[in-house]
């Protein structure tokens, strides 16, 4: 271990610690001044020019009375009383011990040997300065700094030590409450944060509840698409067990019997028609074949399955068929003999070919006018079970009695009936503007909601256009036919030598 010096040069002590030092071994050196060193300051006082004569001693009177001798010069003094005087008093000279002084005793005689003994009490002096330095130090450095300073200092230095220690661990203790309280506070400010942002209101939820099943009807819309797509074009075509299986005299004598027995109604004709109506329809069937607005427009939902469920034909589906036989294709394209088309030995029949490829064109046509219509009905064929009581609920909110709602939008909404109430019914409710005074996240998730029904309008819309950009092309393409046709004819009837005939086509 080093122990702290404060003699060494360069060291760190104050100033004032360096003058204790010295005033406290001055001190110490004045109180223990030795004789001799009083004995060379008396010397060198009686060492000058002209200094006295050491005092002797007196002689004795006589003749009754005493003589007193005065010292220090040698004169004798006189006796009084009548006695005679006493003989004076005499000095002893120092011996002589060097040179130095001879001299001094021709000039100061009697007082001049004195310095030889300042030399020799010079040495003595340095001895001793030295000698008192020495222990001085050695009483500095090991009893009061190594003895008594050095242990203290080093007490001092572990209480110093453990108190720093103890003030360091309370300021990391305070540091440490701070950051904890800090992280404590985080974390319960974004629990408060999570509990506000991730906690969905009311509102919020009748959305997410009533579109979890507009997918899975959307498809059934699709699959019905489908189906009505390939019913239309089996009665063209005359394929299957079909009404029209033996030509149109077989289409419309179907479809005649099923009006008398299901939509004719006794009050029309001027309420002639009792007779010829074979009973009176259903409620609410009467006309349905010819009523697109009863039959398809104003039902949010039909009761049209074609999936491998739908076992039973619905009179919804029965509606659906006799309103698209009155709409497209009242006349379908007539039957011939199998031996019309081709010969008994699979050869072909070269000349009624054209005539047979240009009924394909027409039922082609036919069925992207009639394309319109069936997406207009799938749209509105039932969708998947379970959406109800929650499209209820919101009906019932905005006061329709259960059998007005399921009049409305069904047992069984369909993908049309879902999107009326999510994009427009539910807006009729003041409760859904109360809701906006809700937390900001739930105001962002009803508005992604929002978005998110705009898309699928859109998509909606879209798919509407292409419907009515494919009726537009064929019904272009069906007015140039017509023009395609006459100049053709025109160019046909010109001779080889370029001049016309009489006969043109007007």
């Amino acid at each position: 271990m080093k122990f702290f010096n404060p003699f060494r040069s360069g060291s760190a002590s104050k100033p004032y610690l360096k003058a204790f030092l010295l005033v406290s071994f001055l001190t110490v050196a004045f109180l223990t001044v030795p004789s001799f060193v009083q004995e060379n300051i008396a010397c060198a006082q009686l060492s000058g020019p002209g200094c006295p004569t050491p005092a002797g001693t007196g002689g004795n009177g006589s003749g009754g009375g005493s003589g007193g001798g005065s010292g220090g010069t040698g004169s004798g003094g006189g006796g009084s009383g009548g006695g005679s005087g006493g003989s004076g008093g005499t000095s002893e000279p120092t011996p002589q011990v060097d040179d130095n002084n001879q001299n001094c005793r021709a000039t100061c005689p009697g007082c001049c040997s004195c310095h030889a003994p300042i030399i020799d009490n010079h040495k003595k002096i340095r001895a001793h300065t030295q000698a008192e330095f020495q222990q001085y130090r050695d009483w500095l450095v090991n009893e009061w700094w190594v003895g008594n300073m050095v242990p203290a200092l080093m007490i001092m230095t572990s209480q110093m030590t453990a108190v720093a220690i103890d003030q360091v661990m309370m300021i990391g203790t305070l540091l440490d409450a701070k950051h904890q309280l800090e992280t404590q506070r985080l974390f319960q400010k974004l629990t408060a944060l999570a509990h506000k942002d991730y906690h969905p209101s009311e509102g919020l939820c009748a959305f997410g509840t009533n579109i979890k099943n507009l997918a899975g009807s959307e498809r059934l819309t699709a699959a019905t698409h489908m189906a009505l797509s390939q019913k239309f074009q089996q009665r063209q075509l005359m394929t299957g067990e079909v009404l029209s299986i033996e030509g149109k005299q077989s289409d419309k004598y179907s479809r005649l019997k099923h009006y008398r027995e299901t939509y004719c109604s006794k009050f029309d004709n001027g309420s002639g028609l009792e007779e010829f109506c074979a009973k009176e329809p259903d409620s609410g069937r009467a006309n349905k074949d010819i009523d697109f607005t009863n039959t398809v427009e104003n039902a949010l939902t039909l009761d049209l399955d074609y999936t491998s469920t739908g076992t039973q034909t619905t009179p919804d589906e029965e509606d659906v068929m006799a309103l698209s036989s009155n709409l497209f294709g009242h006349e379908i394209i007539p039957y011939y003999d199998p031996s019309f088309y081709a010969a008994p030995d699979g050869s072909i029949r070269k000349d009624s070919m054209p005539l047979y490829m240009a009924m394909r064109s027409i039922i082609a046509k036919r069925a992207v006018a009639q394309d319109s219509f069936g997406a207009l009905t799938a749209m509105r064929a039932k969708g998947l079970p379970g959406s109800i009581p929650f499209l209820r609920a919101i009906l019932e909110e905005l006061g329709l009695e259960p059998e007005e709602i399921n009049k409305f939008i069904g047992e069984d909404p369909s993908y049309m009936a879902q999107m009326e109430v999510l994009t427009k019914e539910i807006f009729k409710n003041p409760n859904f503007y109360m809701d906006l005074y809700d937390k900001p996240v739930n105001v962002e998730r009803k508005a992604a909601v929002l978005d998110a029904l705009g898309l699928m309008q859109d998509r909606d819309i879209y798919k509407s256009l292409l419907r009515s950009e494919a009726t537009l092309s064929v019904l272009l393409e069906s007015r140039l036919q017509k023009e395609q046709q006459r100049v053709s004819n025109q160019i046909g009837r010109v001779t080889s030598g370029g001049k016309k005939v009489k006969e043109t086509v007007k």
